[in-house]
């Protein structure tokens, strides 16, 4: 697809695709915050519960300590390790797996966008990559990045340029049209063809 010289894709859209509105792409993002706040919230509720429930209810000692080491109980280490390791890949699987996956975060499907390529192709596993490490960045100088979208003419933020990524508005479009007029008889001779082979 051709763009004009200031970078800007004629009628607002990607192959054929509508970019996404403002409005949308503000409510991705609070979705994704909530989602995202109260999944960490939940596994470090998870860490807790597991040493409240380990040292407390169940009697269980916090380790045995020897001379030098102390040595933590299986029934504390074992769900606080879990948690731990949820609040550790939390931050992989929903900013790159899952847009990696499904072009997009959880925030940006439930509101129907998605984030493709030029050509309106989902965004591989590297561009998801580029994208959530550019959104650290976007976010660290104080949003700068993410605001960048009000004034860019593809509304845009820096993860979004850092990625080649344009966020449009999730069409449904049929993985195959098949625009062909049935024809009955000429499927009744393709069965019997394949059939006497």
């Amino acid at each position: 697809m051709s763009t004009p010289n200031d970078g800007t894709i004629p009628g607002k859209q990607i192959a054929g695709l509508p970019l996404a509105p403002l409005e949308k792409r503000i409510k991705a993002a609070l979705w994704d915050l909530l989602f995202f706040v109260f999944g960490l919230a939940a596994a470090a509720m998870l860490a807790v519960t597991a040493v409240i429930t380990g040292v407390l209810i169940l009697g269980v000692s916090v380790g045995e300590v020897t001379e030098d080491t102390v040595y933590p109980d299986a029934a504390i280490i074992v769900p606080f390790g879990l948690a731990i390791l949820i609040i550790a890949l939390a931050p992989y699987i929903y900013f790159i797996q899952v847009p990696a996956e499904y072009s997009g975060t959880a925030g940006m499907r439930l509101v129907g966008v998605r984030a493709v390529t030029i050509d309106g192709e989902q965004m591989n596993w590297r561009q998801a990559a580029t994208r959530a490490l550019a959104m650290l960045v976007s976010i660290a100088a104080l949003c700068a990045g993410a605001l960048w979208m009000f004034r860019e003419p593809n509304r845009r933020t820096w993860h979004d340029l850092a990625a080649g990524t344009f966020v449009i508005e999730d069409v449904y479009i049929p993985r195959r049209l098949n625009l062909d007029p049935w024809d009955p008889i000429e499927e009744e001779e393709e069965l019997s063809s394949s059939g006497s082979s």
